[in-house]
């Protein structure tokens, strides 16, 4: 399991699996449920990998 994290809210912490779901799970959940989904997971990895650039950007200064 990866990353866990609460909300601004102040909602419960969910864990944020590290693995895409198995083809059996997807299977599962309709089609225009999933493609969301996985354009939302392509663009936090982009972002997480942006973010995590400019820190160590930040720590060499």
């Amino acid at each position: 399991m990866g990353d866990c994290h609460a909300d601004d809210d102040g909602n419960e912490a969910v864990p944020i699996p590290d693995e895409a779901p198995s083809a059996a799970a997807e299977a599962e959940l309709p089609r225009a449920d999933v493609e969301p989904l996985e354009e939302l997971c392509r663009r936090s990895a982009a972002l997480r990998q942006s973010v995590y650039a400019h820190m160590k950007e930040l720590g060499k200064q």
